[in-house]
């Protein structure tokens, strides 16, 4: 059904895309002020998730814009998570080496889908 309607599937995959970040910045708000005690660095959280829920909200009114920055956003979007998974596996570190060195690698990966994202872009263009 995909190969038979792209247009349509990417239209979609784009609403998909923009419900799940406005959910994930419900969930990153709630899940900061929820934990604000046991965390030292509660508010990075909480910001993250009032710009993951503006940018949802944003996306979905505009669906012609998610569809045009939809690899852009990917891409970013797991960058930036990798790079803040690896601060915190290297938090972990102190606490448990085996789960820092799992969640290394589970974000290690995701790097790696950021470079795909971004080349699958440069070859659309």
């Amino acid at each position: 059904m995909v190969f038979m309607t792209p247009v349509s599937s990417y239209l979609a995959l784009s609403i998909l895309f923009s419900v799940t970040i406005f959910i994930s910045g419900i969930s990153e708000i709630i899940y900061s002020i929820s934990n604000r005690k046991e965390m030292d660095n509660w508010g990075w959280v909480l910001t993250g998730g009032i710009i993951d829920l503006l940018f949802g909200l944003w996306l979905m009114a505009s669906p012609l814009l998610s569809i045009a920055i939809l690899p852009f956003v990917v891409g970013f979007m797991l960058m930036v998570r990798s790079m803040m998974a690896i601060g915190f596996a290297i938090d972990l570190k102190t606490f448990l080496i085996a789960a820092g060195l799992a969640i290394s690698f589970e974000y290690f990966r995701s790097a790696f889908f950021v470079c795909i994202a971004l080349e699958s872009r440069r070859l659309q263009d």
